[in-house]
């Protein structure tokens, strides 16, 4: 199975809501999240899925990333969400299989990276940012 990891593009510093959930893309942030998606699809990868963090800014993200890849479907997780383990996704994507994109945030998404490459440390991401793991 081949785990892509992209962290969401640059957001609004608050919501309206005051939610930190609710932040949507700014205006450069989805233009460089729909360049970055149009840059991973030229890739050609076998990505059969791209599963969200429920965030806003991660869903924006994410749909960029699966319009570029022609893909239908959003599925959400709260286990990419920013303080969830690493283990919880890894646990949700034992049980789907498939070659999966994951959108989601810092720290989770450099913790979960660390732990696919062995270590249990946390490898820094910048926005819209990719990183392909097996």
């Amino acid at each position: 199975m081949d785990i892509w990891l992209l962290r969401h593009a640059a957001a609004e510093d608050e919501a309206r809501s005051g939610r930190d959930a609710d932040r949507a893309l700014t205006a450069e942030g989805l233009a460089r999240a729909e360049a970055v998606a149009r840059g991973l699809s030229r890739l050609r990868p076998s990505i059969a899925r791209v599963v969200s963090s429920p965030y806003l800014r991660a869903r924006q993200t994410a749909g960029a990333a699966a319009r570029a890849l022609e893909l239908a479907e959003i599925a959400e997780s709260r286990a990419l969400e920013p303080e969830a383990e690493p283990e919880e996704i890894l646990n949700e994507l034992a049980e789907t299989g498939g070659d999966a994109l994951l959108v989601g945030h810092q720290p989770h998404l450099g913790a979960l990276l660390g732990r696919l490459i062995g270590g249990d440390v946390e490898i820094p991401l910048s926005k819209a940012a990719w990183r392909k793991s097996r």
